[in-house]
């Protein structure tokens, strides 16, 4: 969802029922949201949040395993060509400030969003976890680099390899978070 309340744009992730994962519909609709954002007049900062349990659980697994062999040779991939997560945030003509609000669960493609926002602001119990190394998945290298440029290198290195969950408190003392609150606080 997308609402404006003092010339901030609250982009909601709003697919409580799957903790915000995302389909490739929900990519489409984030993008849409942020270049919404990028040409609103009336909005100057932009907050991404989750509604529900989590900010997000990642990709849905399930839609992409869904998928037929044939399907994803041809979409070159487990997800659409005009879908792909690694261009929600290429594509702004207007530099504006945008804010990832973080509590709940924030797995996987999550951690991307959450951390390739310009400020990470999450709740200090907030879980993250780079999901793709404990299921054996390539992709972890780039969000190795996006929390090493953010923060500590050796902690993105630790968690990338591990696949450890970590708290918001956690990721914050090692830089990656720019600020912490408390539970429900804003």
């Amino acid at each position: 969802t997308y609402e404006i309340a003092d010339r901030i744009a609250v982009i909601t992730l709003n697919r409580p029922e799957k903790l915000n994962a995302f389909d490739d519909n929900m990519v489409r609709e984030l993008m849409a949201a942020l270049r919404r954002f990028d040409t609103d007049d009336e909005a100057l900062t932009a907050i991404i949040r989750g509604e529900g349990r989590a900010f997000t659980s990642g990709a849905d697994v399930k839609a992409r395993q869904a998928r037929s062999r044939e399907d994803l040779a041809k979409r070159g991939g487990p997800s659409a060509h005009d879908a792909k997560s690694s261009d929600i945030f290429s594509s702004a003509l207007n530099w504006k400030p945008v804010i990832s609000a973080v509590h709940g669960y924030c797995l996987g493609l999550g951690i991307t969003i959450a951390f390739e926002a310009d400020m990470c602001v999450a709740e200090e119990d907030a879980k993250f976890q780079i999901t793709e190394t404990p299921r054996g998945l390539a992709g972890s290298g780039k969000l190795i680099n996006v929390m090493s440029y953010r923060g500590r290198g050796s902690f993105a290195v630790d968690v990338s390899i591990t696949g450890r969950f970590f708290s918001g408190k956690e990721a914050f003392e090692a830089g990656v978070v720019d600020r912490v609150a408390g539970k429900g606080q804003e």
